[in-house]
C-alpha cells in the first residue's frame, strides 16, 4: 500500500498526505495516522475476522447453490411457494430459510 511504503521511508504524516495530493489521491490526515496505526498495531492492514455467528453452509455448498441457481432461475425464488421444500447438498438438508439466513450472513 502507498501509505505504507511512503511510512517507511521516514515521511510524516502531513507529508505523506502531501504526496498523495501531488499524485491526485485525497485522503485526510486522520485516515492516514490510522491506517498506519493500525499496521503498526498488526503489521497489516486487512481487515479483521467480524465477530458473530458462523455461516450456517461453507463457501462449497454456498457455490453449489450458486451453480443451481444459475442452471435454473426459478430456484432463484424464496418465498412461502419454495419454503417447505428442502434440499440435499454435500449430505446437509438446508431449506430455503437457511440457506437465505446463511446468504445474508456470508
Amino acid at each position: 500500500m502507498r501509505i505504507i511504503s511512503l511510512a517507511s521511508k521516514s515521511k510524516s504524516v502531513n507529508a505523506i498526505v502531501r504526496q498523495l495530493k501531488e499524485e491526485d489521491t485525497r485522503i485526510t490526515r486522520q485516515t492516514v495516522a490510522k491506517v498506519l496505526k493500525k499496521y503498526r498495531e498488526s503489521r497489516t492492514v486487512a481487515d479483521k475476522t467480524a465477530p458473530g455467528r458462523q455461516p450456517i453452509l461453507t463457501r462449497e455448498q454456498m457455490d453449489f447453490i450458486d451453480s443451481k441457481m444459475e442452471e435454473n432461475d426459478e430456484l432463484t425464488s424464496i418465498g412461502k411457494t419454495y419454503s417447505h421444500k428442502t434440499a440435499q447438498i454435500n449430505s446437509y438438508t438446508a431449506n430455503c430459510s437457511s440457506v437465505a439466513n446463511s446468504i445474508y450472513t456470508v
